[in-house]
């Protein structure tokens, strides 16, 4: 076995063993703990009496349902559901594990890599802890990661399909309509005629995919309650003071670290990384506007675009294309 194979081996004995730490940590302490509460989320969402906007977050459920009904047809309910449950939430922080160490590992060397995924890894645990049934906030970092690995490997062809499939997964995952925008903004810039208008037209084919699949979804499930009450609803939930308190620790701890080590690499990290990033602040001032503050995994599809920011302030990037 050459001595790349055996690092390789060994970076993924590491992030099975970190990503199965992370997972029981959040199942164990967070989801089983309910886990007849959270049965009753997954009956509203398949049988669609989801509150808004649960009730259009459609693929991560259904997909969970294919394994649940043929789980349980040899054991009882409950349990095939704590298992597929319990499967769902190791599988999707071990890929996305695994994509994030893809994505960093063609930016830096293995090492500087390994480093950035474990940084993230260290911080799920905070974004996890006020966190209740949703198998779509799991499911979406690693679809972002994968359309930065798309882009940057100049497959724009796969971007299309991950858009329709991101935006059932979650409304949000619209936005890599924009990611894609943002990572080809130096062509609409600089770039010859040509180059403009083909950035120009497959952005807008993006987002109207994204466009014409959430309105299906929204036809096809119809209409659903806002239990929160609209945005006022939000802001009088954000601005109570045990939960400004609780914002403030929260986000702290889940993103203080890698916002000081981005800011000291953002000037010599790829540029490409750099354009990505520009998705940041819209998809922050979306989560400021809409989402609960302390809920702070509705940020973890900042995880591809703001690591490879801090691990450029510990090593020297590779040379990417783009």
């Amino acid at each position: 076995m050459t001595t790349n194979k055996r690092f390789e081996l060994l970076v993924l004995v590491a992030l099975l063993a970190m990503s199965s730490m992370v997972a029981y940590d959040y199942f164990n302490n967070v989801e089983l703990a309910q886990i007849d509460a959270v049965m009753q989320s997954y009956f509203n969402d398949i049988g669609g009496y989801a509150t808004a906007p649960t009730q259009w977050r459609v693929l991560s459920p259904f997909i969970m349902k294919v394994f649940v009904d043929t789980l349980s047809a040899v054991v009882p309910f409950k349990t095939a559901f704590t298992v597929v449950y319990a499967s769902w939430c190791f599988g999707c922080i071990f890929m996305l594990a695994v994509m994030m160490y893809s994505w960093l590992s063609r930016l830096f060397k293995p090492e500087h890599a390994l480093i950035g995924v474990m940084l993230m890894l260290g911080t799920m645990p905070i974004a996890l802890r006020d966190h209740f049934y949703a198998p779509y906030s799991l499911l979406e970092p690693v679809l972002f990661t994968i359309a930065c690995i798309l882009i940057a490997d100049g497959r724009d062809w796969l971007v299309l399909p991950l858009v329709i499939v991101a935006t059932l997964n979650r409304e949000t995952g619209a936005l890599i309509a924009v990611l894609y925008g943002a990572a080809h903004v130096n062509q609409v810039l600089f770039g010859t005629k040509r180059e403009r208008l083909n950035v120009l037209l497959y952005s807008a084919v993006l987002v109207a995919a994204a466009t014409i699949t959430y309105v299906t979804i929204r036809l096809v499930r119809g209409p659903a309650w806002d239990c929160v009450g609209g945005i006022a609803g939000v802001w009088g939930i954000n601005t109570m003071t045990m939960n400004l308190y609780h914002s403030a620790i929260n986000l702290t701890m889940f993103a203080g670290a890698i916002a000081v080590m981005a800011a000291f690499g953002i000037g010599r990290a790829p540029a490409l990384c750099r354009r990505m990033a520009l998705l940041v602040p819209v998809f922050a001032t979306m989560i400021a506007v809409w989402g609960v503050w302390y809920e702070v995994r509705m940020l973890m599809p900042l995880y591809p675009l703001m690591l490879p920011l801090a691990v450029s302030a510990m090593g020297q990037p590779k040379q990417v294309a783009h």
